[in-house]
């Protein structure tokens, strides 16, 4: 049928009995069959052609108006009834296969949308393990007025900062030891400390550490 519309385009009457060849229907390809009119398992054929294909085969039925044994036709019955059981398994099995493929899609675009949301929620300090969720959110701290002179500067790059409440964390453990004040950058995962008196790095990265941040590199000067 393809070499035929493809190569030699002529007008042809292909008469056939398998389904998967009436899928070529198009513009070159058009499908016809003989009108059928059923109740129950009686089958009248109106000898009338009309577009379109058959829905399903018809052979027992004219093998029955044809005459043959009825030994033959009860075991030609059998045999379609294992078929279409068949058939109608395998579409089970390929529809419960779509159903599981969609379910899982479906659970993780619901598991990356939780993840996107709860990574916006992290970044705006919304976080559960910053401070947000059922917790009451941390307010960004006032910058620090020293009693004193800016003596040292130290700059110290933080590790583990993922939100405004983490800054703010480390912000406030810094701003927590006398002498010392912190600006800290979330974007930078930096902090920049004045002090007005001596004041060891050591203990500021203590300080750090015990809101569970890392500090990784340190830079200062005396003033």
């Amino acid at each position: 049928v393809e070499y035929i519309e493809k190569k030699i385009h002529a007008k042809t009457l292909f008469a056939t009995h398998y389904h998967e060849l009436t899928e070529m229907d198009d513009d070159l390809v058009k499908n016809y069959c003989v009108a059928v009119k059923e109740r129950g398992k009686d089958v009248a054929f109106l000898r009338r052609i009309v577009p379109g294909a058959a829905d399903k085969s018809y052979g027992i039925h004219v093998a029955r108006l044809a005459g043959l044994p009825k030994a033959v036709l009860k075991r030609a019955d059998a045999i379609l009834s294992e078929l279409e059981n068949e058939q109608a398994q395998e579409r089970l099995e390929k529809r419960n296969i779509l159903f599981g493929a969609i379910a899982l899609t479906a659970v993780l675009l619901l598991i990356v949308a939780w993840a996107v949301k709860e990574s916006a929620k992290h970044l705006h300090g919304e976080g559960g393990c910053c401070g947000g969720g059922s917790c009451e959110r941390i307010a960004k701290p006032e910058k620090k007025k020293l009693d004193g002179p800016v003596l040292h500067s130290y700059d110290f790059q933080v590790e583990g900062m993922h939100c405004e409440n983490c800054a703010a964390k480390v912000a406030r453990a810094i701003n927590a030891i006398d002498g010392a004040a912190a600006d800290v950058s979330l974007r930078k995962k930096h902090a920049h400390v004045d002090c007005d008196r001596d004041i060891a790095p050591a203990t500021i990265i203590a300080a750090v550490a015990r809101e569970g941040y890392a500090v990784k590199e340190i830079s200062g000067e005396m003033k």
